[in-house]
């Protein structure tokens, strides 16, 4: 049986913002009434997985599906997505096999905007990511033009370790670890 764990992340703020406070951080669906993020991390480090919890925890209103697929499939299921949140799982997949990073973006752009602005989540590769050109890109056809990036922070587990005591027996002590570091 497996168990899906509530995966964390970090936001990440504008470059050249105005913004003189601290990136928002906590559970991945304490983002879920944010119009259109983008989900950041590393190869393998559960973005596809955190996207499947986060879809299905929404039932109904939610599509899920590969870039790819997305791109195949929305000129002819645009009328079934209406008021869902679509989940659009590897940009960083497609571009891989694009000559050009930026036309798989256009044509994503292309696709939401066909679709009247959805409201919307896309997972990516961080080292993919075009950073502020992209996020400018997709905020121009996001529900509230704006994008917000988010970073998947690593696992974490809680280990309870031996500890002894000051002047007589062994305790416990909960240690925060990093998993796969």
């Amino acid at each position: 049986m497996s168990v899906p764990v509530p995966r964390t992340c970090t936001e990440i703020l504008l470059e050249n913002s105005d913004q003189r406070r601290e990136p928002l951080c906590g559970p991945l669906d304490t983002f879920q009434s944010v119009p259109a993020y983008v989900l950041l991390g590393d190869p393998g480090s559960g973005k596809s997985t955190a996207f499947c919890v986060e879809a299905e925890a929404l039932g109904e209103d939610a599509v899920l599906m590969s870039t790819r697929e997305f791109l195949r499939s929305y000129a002819n299921r645009g009328g079934d997505w209406q008021g869902k949140t679509i989940f659009i799982d590897g940009l960083d997949e497609m571009r891989a096999g694009s000559g050009e990073p930026r036309a798989v973006l256009d044509r994503l752009w292309m696709a939401l905007d066909t679709l009247g602005r959805p409201r919307f989540r896309i997972s990516c590769r961080e080292a993919d990511w075009l950073g502020s050109n992209d996020r400018t890109a997709l905020a121009s056809v996001s529900p509230d033009f704006q994008v917000t990036a988010l970073r998947l922070n690593p696992l974490r587990a809680c280990v309870t370790m031996p500890k002894r005591r000051a002047g007589s027996s062994w305790g416990e002590r909960r240690v925060l670890v990093t998993l796969g570091a």
